[in-house]
């Protein structure tokens, strides 16, 4: 098998670390920091198809807009922490909470999961 080669899709200036990236809806989300201790400039460069970037909250509010189809050029604070959003082409579902863990437990173990306790701390009960 051959050896396919690596590629950056993101690579941003020294004063800063990417500490996360998702998907959300029809946004990218990522999230980064100032590491040096002093005022900046942040230099973000995606090698992905973007549209409209916007500066937000951790919660995803907010709309300060950024100019830039790609690479992206902020003033930083020291250790102020950026989310930036940004519009992809298309939808990813939201994600459905796990309720349920049966799916998950082997046929024949079924049975002793069930008689778990939610009100007993430990699992599996002691003595079985």
């Amino acid at each position: 098998a051959k050896a396919t080669e690596s590629k950056s899709y993101l690579t941003s200036s020294n004063n800063i670390i990417v500490h996360s990236i998702h998907r959300e809806s029809d946004e990218l989300e990522i999230r980064f920091l100032e590491c040096l201790g002093l005022n900046g400039v942040a230099n973000l460069n995606l090698d992905l198809p973007v549209g409209e970037a916007r500066i937000t909250n951790f919660l995803g509010d907010g709309d300060k807009k950024l100019d830039g189809k790609g690479t992206y050029s902020m003033p930083i604070r020291p250790q102020q922490i950026v989310t930036l959003r940004l519009k992809v082409g298309d939808s990813v579902q939201k994600t459905k909470p796990l309720t349920d863990w049966t799916p998950f437990i082997p046929e024949n173990k079924i049975d002793f999961f069930k008689e778990y306790d939610k009100n007993v701390k430990g699992h599996p009960p002691i003595g079985k």
